[in-house]
């Protein structure tokens, strides 16, 4: 009994460590563009510690336009915001940044 615990000991462990890791590959890593798009945030002073999430919240601006008919205002003003008040100089530098970068079939309706 005894040597199958200790066999069955490596087996458990190498499912554990599978397990725990499981979460980490299914982050999709920042491709060349994405860098570019959070360099472009950071020279109009908005800076982030989650750029996979910044990218990602990008990337809903542009749904936001084209699958919820929002206007580009309409996307900076929305209380989707958790970093930055909606309707701020800060909301607006990411609606146009993330229209330019993703959806710049968009960028004629930014209006400011």
């Amino acid at each position: 009994m005894i040597a199958v615990r200790w066999t069955s000991t490596p087996l458990v462990t190498a499912v554990a460590a599978l397990l725990a890791l499981a979460p980490l590959a299914k982050a999709d890593p920042l491709t060349a563009y994405d860098v570019q798009f959070i360099n472009a945030l950071a020279e109009v002073q908005w800076h982030t510690s989650s750029p996979t999430t910044t990218v990602r919240l990008g990337h809903d601006v542009c749904n936001g336009i084209s699958m919820q008919g929002l206007t580009p205002r309409q996307s900076a003003n929305s209380g989707s915001w958790w970093v930055v008040p909606p309707g701020s100089a800060g909301a607006f530098a990411f609606v146009k940044t993330a229209i330019r970068f993703y959806c710049p079939q968009y960028l004629s309706a930014v209006d400011w």
